[in-house]
């Protein structure tokens, strides 16, 4: 991905590289960011560099440092000292996590300020290091790289808004195409929508139409990116009395986005109040948030609008890795991460994966990658033995881990697979309550790919290298569980019942046990 980026970030990897922003001299492993942002500066740690690293401590502090751009372009004082002792905090703990390698970048509040300049310098005394300002450029390729390493395939139109600035950009199959970053943010524009909501309005849709690509690119998927357009996820969700809380893949449809923003335009601060996770200092932005979605909408016409958490940070971490590592998939490379923890040694996704072929013969390469990445889970919930409640555990486990590369649907199948490989009933409150969102195609296959996960498990013992000692086929009407142990496998009931549960689903009429003399090919 690095071919499609600026120069700028081209030599802000080389920096890396040559060890300019080294932190602590020691083997490196965890890895700290540091990012000011125009509304608020948060601290992020991850566990290494990887191709989806693993956050282990976030934390945000909102400093509003856009708030007076438009009235004398400087960070205001009491802002500016708190940006300080914020720093003072997030370095502190750094160190004490022992993180190896620190980052310290700034967007458009502190790139466009009189004081900004000597901020910089402040925070480079006291981290004795080295921090960037990234430029507009710089900022909305970084923001396109946290989204391509989310959903690699993306196509549409990539809208990160942050406090000071929006970033867009056009995408296809992956590609960057044409960007553009405008001085259109929540916190900059809050004064003019207090003061006078008309001209407000007047702004941003004279900055969005300045934008001629925008008008020819309509149409598209609207990727949102940034904690505005997270927030107007949260407050859709709420309003909807949605199922699934998690902001991620949330996907909603060209009549619903016009919902929102009507909704989002005019709902009252003491009920922005009742939603979960929308911090005050977030609520008198979201109408500014509104109004912008808005005109934006009215330019592109998207058919969808898709919600994405990863950004700036995750753009920042992607561009430095090796184009080897970027063309993994992050929802496999995650799910088998997740499968090294099982406390099962004999466990292999990959064996279950391979065992079940035959049943899945006219799967499309979304479906193989979705099975996969339920084979990896196959022992979510065994391995932890929690007894009554294991299939619970492993639903909300699956619906609620920070999965990259999956709609909400595709969540909730997979979800609802493991679920049924656990001995999950399909009565259960959870499970009724979730498969309202999924068509009954899909829910039919997370049954049968739950059932035949179940299968694996019972037929190896738990012991997956015996699965070379039985085989499935399909044919001619009939399921056929080819083994040399015809009797001991009839001895086990919850075989029976789970190979009749498959016979259902698939619609076939006929199980048979049989020894490999007597398959039928």
């Amino acid at each position: 991905m690095l071919k499609n980026t600026s120069n700028r970030i081209i030599s802000i990897s080389n920096n890396i590289k040559k060890k300019n922003f080294q932190f602590i001299p020691r083997k490196k492993s965890k890895i700290s960011i540091i990012d000011i942002g125009s509304n608020s500066i948060r601290l992020v740690a991850y566990d290494k560099m990887s191709r989806v690293p693993r956050i282990i401590y976030s934390e945000k502090v909102f400093c509003s440092l856009a708030k007076n751009l438009e009235v004398d372009n400087k960070i205001p004082k009491k802002n500016y000292k708190k940006t300080l002792n914020t720093i003072k905090r997030f370095y502190k703990i750094s160190i004490d996590i022992k993180s190896s390698e620190l980052f310290i970048f700034a967007t458009a509040a502190v790139r466009e300020a009189e004081n900004g300049n000597k901020l910089k310098k402040e925070i480079e005394r006291i981290t004795n290091g080295n921090m960037l300002i990234l430029s507009e450029d710089d900022e909305v390729k970084l923001s396109t790289q946290g989204l391509l390493s989310s959903f690699p395939g993306a196509g549409g139109i990539m809208a990160d808004l942050g406090g000071g600035s929006l970033e867009l950009a056009l995408i296809k199959k992956g590609r960057l195409k044409k960007f553009t970053s405008l001085r259109i943010g929540v916190v900059r524009f809050l004064r003019y929508y207090q003061k006078n909501k008309n001209d407000c309005l007047k702004k941003i849709r004279e900055a969005i139409n300045s934008i001629d690509w925008l008008k020819n690119n309509n149409q598209n998927n609207l990727y949102a990116i940034g904690g505005s357009f997270r927030c107007l996820a949260k407050v859709d969700i709420w309003t909807k009395n949605y199922p699934l809380s998690i902001i991620q893949g949330y996907t909603i449809n060209d009549r619903e986005i016009k919902n929102l923003i009507e909704v989002s335009s005019k709902i009252k601060s003491k009920n922005i109040k009742k939603i979960d996770d929308i911090e005050n200092e977030r609520i008198k932005t979201i109408p500014v948030a509104s109004l912008i979605l808005k005109e934006l909408a009215n330019k592109i016409l998207p058919k969808k609008m898709v919600f994405c958490s990863q950004g700036l940070r995750e753009g920042f971490l992607f561009s430095l890795l090796d184009d080897e590592t970027k063309e993994e998939d992050p929802l496999t490379f995650t799910t088998k991460r997740m499968s090294m923890n099982f406390n099962n040694s004999f466990f292999d996704g990959k064996l279950i994966f391979n065992w079940l072929n035959p049943i899945f013969k006219n799967e499309n390469d979304n479906f193989k990658r979705l099975r996969l990445a339920a084979s990896y889970l196959a022992e979510l919930s065994y391995w932890h033995n929690f007894k009554d409640i294991e299939s619970d555990y492993a639903l909300n486990t699956v619906l609620y881990y920070p999965f990259l590369s999956l709609t909400h649907e595709q969540r909730i199948f997979l979800g609802l697979s493991i679920y049924t490989a656990c001995g999950g009933k399909a009565n259960n409150p959870n499970f009724i309550k979730y498969s309202k969102l999924l068509k009954k195609d899909a829910i039919n296959a997370a049954g049968i790919l739950g059932n035949g996960i179940k299968l694996a498990y019972l037929v190896s013992g738990g012991l997956y290298r015996n699965l070379s000692d039985y085989s499935l086929r399909v044919s001619n009407n009939e399921i056929f569980l080819i083994t040399s142990n015809k009797k001991i496998i009839k001895t086990s009931t919850k075989i029976k019942r789970t190979l009749k549960k498959l016979s259902k689903l698939i619609k076939i009429k006929k199980i048979k046990l049989v020894s490999p003399e007597e398959e039928i090919l």
